[in-house]
């Protein structure tokens, strides 16, 4: 299914549910800039992650649900395996109709004791360390 109409669905049920949500569906060339994107995920309680058929890596979505401590909603299916996976604060969907509108809704206290592994400096870190031990082979 189209990722357009995944998020139409799903505004549809955010409006029936009365969840109080700012959801844009930007079409084309069309582009938030990220500062406001960035802005609108610190006041969010819960990101709405909609990824294209087929994908499985992280997201962005996903990495600024695990700095910023907020729950993650995705139809990705990949989700099980990322490191900080919690059931606590992210749900996977594959259709719209299994979304948990409560769990939207439920504002709880989420931590998932996130202590900078996705900064740059620790991938410079990674990197070197993956070199040295190909030279150490």
């Amino acid at each position: 299914m189209q990722r357009a109409v995944i998020l139409s669905q799903i505004a549809d049920l955010i409006s029936e549910n009365k969840i109080d949500a700012c959801l844009d569906i930007i079409a084309g060339q069309e582009k938030i800039p990220y500062s406001e994107a960035l802005r609108r995920t610190l006041e969010a309680k819960c990101i709405l992650d909609v990824v294209r058929p087929n994908q499985t890596g992280m997201t962005l979505r996903y990495y600024e649900a695990v700095t910023y401590n907020r729950k993650l909603l995705t139809n990705n299916p990949s989700l099980f395996s990322f490191p900080y996976y919690d059931e606590r604060f992210m749900q996977y969907f594959e259709k719209v109709e299994d979304i948990d509108w409560d769990w939207v809704k439920e504002d709880i206290e989420v931590d998932y004791h996130y202590n900078g592994e996705f900064s740059p400096l620790r991938l410079m870190e990674d990197i070197i360390k993956a070199c040295e031990e190909q030279e150490n082979r």
